[in-house]
């Protein structure tokens, strides 16, 4: 069984979001610019990026594999990330000039991430095809017949078993050398503002997003600007254009200034040390799970 998993979870990881075969070039790219070094340790376990999203796809393969066993058919459901952040491209002035900051325009970001509709069931179009006896075959195979489905999840259909499944298995996000790990990292984080560099820089980008006419002390900052104007009820449109202008000029001065250049270098110096400290533990941690990811 977590042989299984594993194999499984090894393809959610080499993954699209939207559940295709290929990595997005934004994502890969995006990937490969990465600045810190812990970032080449968390890629071999696979553990780099949304564990949410990993978890949610390593279920919906193994239940579309449970599913083509008891001779029907399954479409994995896309994931729906609940921050920007989680979006392949987030934080370029591309993604800023198209999606802002993802604040009011999350939802659209999502499907163009996915390729579609992302959290929606693609299944429903093909149950509706179905006839009343195919669908409720369907349904006993995907999580079990009427009462049984409340059960234990021997009687909850595949959904029941692959769950039973994730659950049993380990995987390298529960693994206790990378809990200890990241609870190692959080207790020293990475602290931007006290870089002499980045503090430097950041006075440059105030000074930017200010001539821009955004004035805002740092980027949080510079996002509160939206937020502020959504909670003081703006309408739709004016703060959906208000968004995009904040994330552009943002993000512009990010770059113009070298503030982004300067936390990246920052972050990586910060992470190199974090990796000579722990150098022991992060080869064991590679050493286990270097194959499943």
């Amino acid at each position: 069984m977590v042989a299984l998993v594993l194999a499984v979870t090894a393809a959610a990881c080499a993954g699209a979001p939207g559940g295709g075969d290929e990595v997005p070039a934004g994502q890969e790219a995006e990937q490969a610019a990465s600045s810190s070094p812990l970032d080449a340790y968390w890629s071999q376990i696979g553990t780099l990026g949304d564990a949410d999203r990993q978890r949610h796809e390593t279920l919906e393969r193994l239940v579309a594999r449970c599913m083509t066993e008891e001779g029907f058919t399954y479409e994995p459901v896309p994931y729906l990330p609940t921050s920007a952040d989680a979006l392949p491209g987030s934080g370029t002035l591309a993604w800023a000039r198209e999606h802002g900051y993802g604040i009011t325009t999350l939802a659209e970001a999502v499907s163009a991430a996915g390729g579609g509709t992302a959290g929606t069931d693609p299944n429903v179009a093909t149950l509706n095809r179905m006839s009343d006896a195919e669908r409720a075959a369907w349904t006993i195979a995907h999580r079990g017949a009427g009462a049984a489905s409340t059960g234990g999840w021997q009687q909850q259909g595949c959904r029941g078993q692959a769950e039973h499944q994730l659950a049993a298995a380990a995987l390298p996000g529960d693994d206790a050398g990378y809990l200890a790990l990241r609870e190692a990292y959080d207790a020293e984080p990475f602290d931007a503002a006290s870089d002499p560099a980045v503090a430097q820089a950041l006075a440059e980008w105030a000074g930017c997003v200010a001539a821009a006419g955004h004035p805002a002390a740092t980027p949080d900052a510079a996002q509160d600007l939206v937020r502020d104007a959504q909670r003081a009820g703006t309408a739709k449109a004016e703060l959906r254009a208000l968004e995009l202008a904040v994330a552009v000029a943002d993000r512009t001065c990010q770059e113009s200034t070298g503030y982004a250049a300067a936390v990246d270098a920052a972050r990586a110096a910060h992470d190199q040390r974090f990796v000579d400290a722990h150098q022991a533990e992060l080869d064991a941690l590679v050493e286990r799970w270097a194959t499943t990811g």
